[in-house]
C-alpha cells in the first residue's frame, strides 16, 4: 500500500488536572483545533449534544436565516450591534466561539464607555491554557444575531491586559459563546464565511448565571472533591460565612459524589429566593450554612 502522512492540529496536555478540567469538572485530555473542521459544513445540536460534519455541498434548510461572517487568521467573526446602558446602539466584531461557556464577552476597552452597566459584579469569566480569566458580569441590553434581537444578555466584562489579547483586541471587541449559540440550531461554513442560524425552544428562556455568588472548581486527582474558588463580597454566599478554600460535602441533603459540577451549578442558578442548604468543610472541621439565591445582575 501507498504510505501517506496526514498532520491534525493538536494541543495535547501533559497534565489532567488542568485550570480547564477544573473547572468543567471532567478530565481534559487536549484541544482540537477549529481547522480540523474547516472543510466541512458543520451542524451544531446543542439539545442533542452532537457535532455533525456534512459535505459542503449540502443543502442549508430553508428555514435558517443565513448570516456573513468575516474570517481573520481562520476564526469566524460576526460585525453586528450590541444596545448599550444608555439605550444607544454600538457597531462591534465578535467571535464566534464554540469552545466558550458563556453568552456574551466584551473587552472593557474596546468597548464604548457607556455600554458598561451600572450592576455589575465580580466573576470569573471562565478558563483557559493560561489559567482562571477574571471580570464582571452585568446585562447588556440587546444583542443583534442577524435578523434576530436577544435582550437582556448576561455579559461578561474584561479588562484586557495580556500581549495576546491587546494584539487580539485590535480585531475584535469580544466574543460569543454557546450560551448564546444554543438558542439556535446552527450550522457554520468557514469556507463560505457563513453562519446560519433558526431559533431553537431555547431562544426566549432565561439565561442562566450563578445567583449564589460562589465560584466552584474541582479538587483531588479524581476530581470529585468541589471546592469554593471564590466568594463575591455582598453575595448570598459570603453572607452566609462561605469562604474561598471551603471544600463543598452536602447540597439540599444530597452528597456530591452524587451531583456532577454541572449540576451543582445547575441548582445555583433557579429562581430568586430558592433556599440552598449546604454541608460544608474549612480546615478539618465541618460546618451547616443556608442562603437563598438571589440575582445581583
Amino acid at each position: 500500500g501507498k504510505a501517506f502522512q496526514y498532520q491534525t492540529p493538536l494541543i495535547i496536555l501533559q497534565e489532567n488536572n488542568t485550570s480547564i478540567s477544573r473547572i468543567i469538572g471532567e478530565n481534559v485530555h487536549g484541544i482540537l483545533s477549529a481547522s480540523n473542521f474547516s472543510n466541512y459544513l458543520i451542524q451544531i445540536d446543542y439539545s442533542g449534544k452532537w457535532i455533525y460534519l456534512h459535505p459542503r455541498s449540502e443543502k442549508i434548510p430553508d428555514a435558517f436565516h443565513k448570516v456573513d461572517l468575516n474570517m481573520y487568521k481562520n476564526k469566524p467573526y460576526l460585525e453586528t450591534e450590541i444596545a448599550l446602558a444608555n439605550g444607544t446602539r454600538q457597531r462591534v466584531q465578535l467571535l464566534i466561539d464554540t469552545g466558550a461557556s458563556l453568552s456574551l464577552l466584551l473587552y472593557r476597552d474596546s468597548t464604548d464607555r457607556y455600554a458598561i452597566p451600572e450592576a455589575l459584579v465580580p466573576a470569573y469569566l471562565g478558563s483557559g491554557l493560561g489559567g482562571l480569566l477574571t471580570g464582571y458580569v452585568g446585562r447588556t441590553g440587546a444583542l443583534q444575531m442577524g435578523k434576530y434581537v436577544l435582550r437582556e444578555v448576561v455579559s461578561h466584562y474584561m479588562l484586557v491586559e495580556t500581549p495576546l489579547a491587546k494584539a487580539e483586541k485590535q480585531v475584535k471587541n469580544g466574543l460569543i459563546g454557546n450560551l448564546v449559540l444554543e438558542r439556535f440550531h446552527v450550522y457554520l461554513d468557514y469556507l463560505s464565511s457563513k453562519l446560519y442560524l433558526k431559533p431553537s425552544k431555547k431562544f426566549d428562556a432565561e439565561m442562566p448565571y450563578d445567583k449564589s455568588g460562589m465560584l466552584i472548581i474541582c479538587g483531588g486527582d479524581d476530581l470529585q472533591r468541589y471546592m469554593v474558588g471564590f466568594v463575591v463580597p455582598g453575595s448570598p454566599a459570603f453572607e452566609a460565612g462561605i469562604r474561598e478554600d471551603d471544600e463543598i460535602l452536602r447540597v439540599n441533603g444530597m452528597p456530591v459524589s452524587m451531583l456532577s459540577l454541572g449540576k451543582v451549578n445547575g441548582l445555583l442558578q433557579k429562581r430568586d429566593g430558592k433556599r440552598i442548604r449546604l454541608l460544608m468543610r474549612r480546615d478539618g472541621s465541618k460546618y451547616k450554612c443556608s442562603f437563598m439565591l438571589r440575582s445581583m445582575i
